[in-house]
């Protein structure tokens, strides 16, 4: 192992309380989720499954569970198991840990406690699968049995999650609701109350509400700057300038991204570091400076290409292609629109899909062609409306 690697392994033992010299089996699965998440941000998503699947091979974790004769700690190591499961892309093992520990939860009456974990990591597993509607059904059992066991932090977790995934179906009304019934249950914990106001944040933006998504992006920071979670606190002051950049306050959105990558590489995330300079290449474009556009895109690109981030670089061929029509070099524009849009459905990124139609649609009708260029922006509208976002819609002739 590499020097770097040592070093990534010790602050993770730290921060567990593990002896680097001297881990438990039992303490592999927790160690390996932990270590996953914290290689994505230093390498590829791959090469962190990668990681995680070579510590759990280490010890035969099937044989230990088979012993281990507490079964509060068995369930529990059935979390870290399907946890670090999960983080390998392993879904049907993960799902198959947690479905025993659900079985002796059921058995045990003083196991109930942990039955909402369970649930909601059920629902993670079914989210990440891509099954939204079986994710939900988890996610809404699980905050249900955390009210019943009068365990609000918990509830206020699982509404978390329900929220988040209503707002990556659009269902805005619903994240809404869940958001609001999820605020008064997680003020004693302050990186969930900070997660709840950016998540409240997201959907007021994504629905066109500057002033409350401002208000509530700054409210999150300043709960999430007292945690250690270095990684969501760089997200929220990047989601405060993108909608600042969004709305043209440039000179407020560059501190912004400016606090991000600084958070970002204080922290190792690679992610966050990214997409604040793809941001700032936007600006940069904004502002007509075509030099160092391209140089922050060119930085920008390198990172999200190394994480894998299909979102940021299909982003980054939309920026590109934006970059060459300000250079009048139509066939490359054309070009990098037609890539996008391919990128962007397949990988489902709807929002992203309508913006570029759109940018593609006011571009072609600069340039003369004006049936074409209506077209792609009736199609923008029609894919806004898919989404329930009427006001985007509305916003596409209006401009």
């Amino acid at each position: 192992m590499k020097e770097m690697g040592h070093h990534i392994v010790n602050k993770q033992c730290e921060q567990m309380g593990l002896n680097p010299a001297d881990i438990r089996a039992e303490d592999l699965p927790a160690l390996s989720s932990a270590l996953t998440t914290v290689m994505q941000s230093f390498h590829s998503e791959e090469k962190a499954r990668a990681l995680s699947k070579e510590i759990l091979k280490l010890r035969d974790i099937e044989d230990i569970l088979d012993k281990m004769p507490d079964k509060q700690k068995k369930v529990l190591l059935l979390f870290d198991v399907a946890t670090a499961s999960l983080h390998c892309g392993d879904f049907e093992k993960a799902d198959g840990y947690l479905d025993s520990a659900l079985e002796m939860i059921a058995a045990n009456e003083s196991l109930v406690m942990a039955k909402s974990s369970a649930l909601q990591i059920k629902g993670v597993v079914q989210r990440e699968m891509g099954h939204m509607d079986e994710a939900w059904a988890y996610f809404a059992e699980a905050a249900k049995d955390a009210e019943s066991q009068q365990d609000p932090i918990q509830q206020a977790r699982c509404l978390y999650e329900l929220a988040n995934l209503a707002w990556k179906m659009a269902k805005y009304d619903d994240a809404k609701r869940f958001l609001d019934q999820a605020e008064g249950l997680g003020e004693s914990d302050l990186l969930l109350d900070g997660l709840i106001n950016l998540a409240k944040a997201n959907v007021a933006a994504d629905t066109g509400q500057f002033e409350a998504a401002e208000r509530f992006y700054k409210m999150a920071i300043e709960s999430i700057t007292d945690t250690d979670n270095t990684y969501e606190l760089a997200r929220a002051y990047n989601n405060l300038g993108d909608l600042q950049l969004e709305h043209d306050k440039f000179q407020d959105a560059k501190p912004n991204f400016r606090k991000c990558i600084k958070i970002s590489r204080e922290g190792g995330d690679l992610r966050m570091e990214g997409w604040a300079k793809f941001n700032l290449s936007e600006i940069a474009l904004k502002e007509h400076d075509l030099v160092q556009a391209p140089i922050l895109l060119d930085e920008a690109e390198a990172i999200l290409k190394k994480i894998r981030d299909f979102h940021g670089m299909a982003g980054v061929h939309r920026m590109r292609a934006l970059i060459y029509v300000q250079k009048g070099d139509k066939e490359m524009a054309n070009s990098l629109f037609e890539r996008t849009l391919q990128e962007t459905r397949e990988h489902g990124l709807g929002y992203l899909e309508a913006v570029v139609l759109n940018d593609y649609g006011k571009t072609l009708k600069t340039w003369g062609e004006l049936s074409k260029g209506n077209e792609m922006q009736e199609k923008a509208v029609a894919k806004y409306k898919e989404m329930g976002l009427d006001d985007m819609a509305q916003k596409v002739f209006d401009q």
